[in-house]
């Protein structure tokens, strides 16, 4: 993660989301995508990753703006398949956020736009994109 960046970490329990249709990885992103418009959070950067001890998967969104890492702790918190599949504490930062092991995702471009590798966030935004295509 990136130092001199505003953080929070996401917490889904893997537990709870293993009868969920698709990886957990792939199902915390599509919750993540369903509670905040990438607009919101232009020029964050996105990492991810199973905690230490393998129970839980992070979802870390670092800004340079504080008041956008408030808003996603809010638009996340009161979306109902969040508060069903996350873990407990919900949501970390600081010390408790970067000593676990994460990965760059990808990142919002300043337009608002996914740039995002060949991993679970990049599957997310298809089934995302498809889903919400055809609304």
């Amino acid at each position: 993660m990136l130092p001199a960046f505003f953080s929070i970490g996401i917490r889904f329990s893997i537990a709870k989301l293993y009868d969920e249709p698709y990886s957990y990885g792939t199902a915390s992103w599509l919750i993540f995508l369903e509670s905040v418009p990438l607009t919101k959070i232009a020029g964050a950067q996105l990492f991810h990753g199973d905690t230490n001890d393998m129970l839980t998967f992070i979802i870390a969104v670092q800004s340079m703006n504080e008041s956008t890492i408030r808003e996603i702790e809010t638009l996340v918190s009161h979306h109902a398949r969040f508060r069903q599949f996350c873990a407990d504490p919900p949501f970390v930062s600081g010390t408790l956020l970067v000593r676990e092991p994460l990965i760059q995702a990808g990142r919002v471009t300043s337009k608002g736009e996914l740039d995002a590798g060949n991993n679970c966030l990049q599957e997310a935004w298809r089934i995302f994109s498809r889903q919400y295509r055809t609304l």
